[in-house]
């Protein structure tokens, strides 16, 4: 439908892609079926299986889980290329987190959940990616991609979502919160595609079964990755330049000034 037939005296309107348009107003957008069945039945078992690694790395799952660490698999790049190449750089989801982001970006973090029956994790309180930030921005500058892995529902407890909270510092009265929430229904393969400072939270999971998703947050390179991801990659030997500068790999904080201006020599 023509704009000029649902409008009177409106001289301006938004002109783009409904995708970028829910992001920015509502401060989120669902994608549907970014990956395939097959693709989510290999991300299951492969996140299953890094978990087992951590928890051995830990001492135990008992020591994560005193860290309130159960359930959470982090940095799932690391330890398989799975999660770059379908996860990290996923064609469909990567072209709106450039657009929003509107030049180079960085991984802050990459987290699996496994969210256990009645297992109250920590995130089902309403919180921001980018935690204690009470500001907003005229850009985005976080970007969040969150890929969903079995059915998100009331009984399954899916993420709760508080559109346009992104555009406030403050977060809102509880009742404001408890009247305005969203629970999304969404199926395995969707991808929520979110603003960072957007409150959320996840819900109860009170399913016979696990509920998995994977959180990625995308920033401009002034933000500081979670963690030092260069030093924790074996092998970059079959990633793109893109995914090396997702990675960090162009802006390693952490390095001394010679071999930082040594790199960029290499690349005059």
């Amino acid at each position: 439908m023509n704009i000029k037939n649902i409008t009177h005296g409106v001289a301006e309107s938004e002109n783009c892609d409904i995708h970028i348009e829910n992001f920015l107003r509502k401060g989120f957008s669902v994608l549907k079926g970014v990956l395939s069945p097959s693709e989510v039945v290999e991300a299951k078992k492969r996140i299953h299986d890094i978990y087992k690694i951590q928890c051995d790395a830990a001492g135990g799952e008992e020591n994560l889980r005193k860290l309130n660490e159960g359930g959470i698999v982090r940095s799932l790049f690391a330890y398989d290329e799975f999660f770059v190449k379908k996860i990290l750089s996923n064609e469909i989801t990567e072209k709106y987190t450039s657009q929003l982001l509107d030049g180079p970006y960085t991984l802050y973090s990459q987290v699996g959940v496994i969210s256990e029956p009645h297992n109250k994790l920590y995130q089902i309180r309403w919180h921001r990616e980018i935690q204690y930030q009470h500001f907003t921005s005229s850009r985005p500058m976080a970007v969040q991609t969150l890929f969903v892995l079995d059915h998100f529902n009331a009984e399954t407890g899916g993420t709760f979502l508080l559109p346009g909270s992104h555009l406030f510092e403050k977060f809102p009265s509880p009742e404001f919160a408890e009247r305005n929430q969203i629970q999304p229904l969404l199926e395995p393969g969707d991808v929520i595609l979110m603003n960072s400072m957007l409150y959320h939270r996840a819900g109860l999971n009170t399913s016979k079964n696990n509920r998995l998703l994977i959180t990625n947050a995308f920033v401009r390179p002034f933000i500081a990755s979670q963690f030092n991801y260069p030093t924790m990659i074996e092998d970059s030997s079959n990633l793109t330049a893109k995914e090396k500068e997702i990675l960090g790999f162009r802006w390693n904080y952490c390095q001394e000034m010679q071999p930082w201006r040594n790199e960029r020599i290499k690349n005059l």
